[in-house]
């Protein structure tokens, strides 16, 4: 600062706090990831997904075999002690939530009274009934009720406080505020839970029509499907199916996420038929339960072979995405 360096300094484990290399170019996380990619190494029954210093553990197993899982996973969690210790780190044992998740009737025949308890440090964790995973609330039977009420409050403590300068906001502003602070609550990772009741999902629905309807000043009975479409602003339903496909048109290009790559094939990679339909049609997965039926894969795959082939085809992102809409709120204004 000014004209006083500080002095160098040897480190021998640990990422600098606020690292910056170049122009905007963040450094830090970089480094972190670098400093924990090994960390799989001491991981010998579990699978893991790590975000920053967010990592989670897991295993499948059944209801029969839970006991031994439960051992097993306690011994990569020692061995995960022991190399975050030997790394000048620490697993909080307080931030540190077990949870069994299975279908309903298989939840009913667990008995959490005499499962092993997951131990961290010496500290036997009770099972949670919910945990957040990335600001996303899960429930053991990945039900997203809870996630759906967190959503709604958040929308409506946003919009009641922008009620208090309703009458010295023109309309362009509050449609801006609304877009910009409030609308992101109903986005955030909406491709997970394109599985929920329609009880949940007209709840959802409900609740962004009040942010238009609170824009507007339009009453609680006025026909809002008009303004989606002349604000070019798609439903929570249609929104949800956009993002899926924009998600999935960037796997089909990229490869990336190679865990759901692999999923998607092509009718002409598995028929010795060449046609332009099929080298544009996914193969959908067979499927014999709503639950899968409503899942990603089973969704994207449905919705890409309904796309006309000029949306398919077209060439990069922005594109993709642009046509995309415009299709959404043409049959949404088809649909009335």
């Amino acid at each position: 600062m000014g004209d006083k360096t500080s002095d160098f300094r040897v480190l021998t484990c640990g990422v600098p706090q606020g690292s910056i290399l170049g122009q905007g170019s963040i450094l830090g996380p970089l480094l972190f990831l670098l400093y924990v990619i090994n960390i799989a190494t001491v991981l010998l029954f579990t699978k893991y997904k790590i975000y920053c210093d967010d990592l989670q553990i897991y295993a499948h197993c059944g209801v029969n075999d839970l006991d031994r899982t439960v051992h097993n996973m306690n011994l990569d969690i020692k061995n995960l002690v022991e190399w975050t210790m030997k790394h000048g780190l620490k697993l909080n044992e307080n931030k540190t939530q077990p949870i069994i998740i299975s279908h309903s009737r298989l939840q009913n025949s667990i008995d959490r009274n005499n499962v092993p308890k997951i131990t961290v440090n010496g500290v036997s964790l009770p099972y949670c009934d919910k945990v957040k995973n990335l600001g996303v609330t899960m429930t053991s039977t990945l039900g997203w009720h809870d996630a759906v009420v967190g959503t709604c409050k958040k929308v409506f403590a946003s919009v009641h406080t922008l009620k208090r300068m309703q009458n010295c906001l023109p309309e362009r502003i509050k449609l801006l505020l609304i877009k910009t602070l409030v609308f992101p609550h109903f986005s955030y990772c909406n491709t997970v839970t394109n599985d929920m009741t329609v009880g949940l999902a007209n709840k959802l629905q409900r609740c962004q029509n009040y942010c238009l309807r609170f824009v507007f000043d339009l009453r609680r009975d006025e026909r809002i499907t008009h303004v989606y479409i002349q604000n070019s602003i798609l439903k929570l339903a249609d929104l949800r199916l956009f993002k899926i496909l924009k998600l999935l048109h960037l796997t089909l290009n990229c490869g990336e996420p190679k865990y759901l790559a692999e999923k998607f094939k092509f009718i002409s990679e598995i028929s010795a038929r060449e046609t332009r339909m099929a080298s544009s049609m996914l193969q959908i997965p067979h499927h014999r339960t709503s639950t899968y039926k409503k899942s990603f894969v089973v969704t994207a795959c449905r919705a890409w072979n309904s796309l006309p082939y000029r949306i398919k085809s077209a060439e990069g992102r922005n594109r993709f995405a642009a046509l995309l809409k415009e299709h959404l709120l043409e049959q949404m204004s088809a649909a009335g």
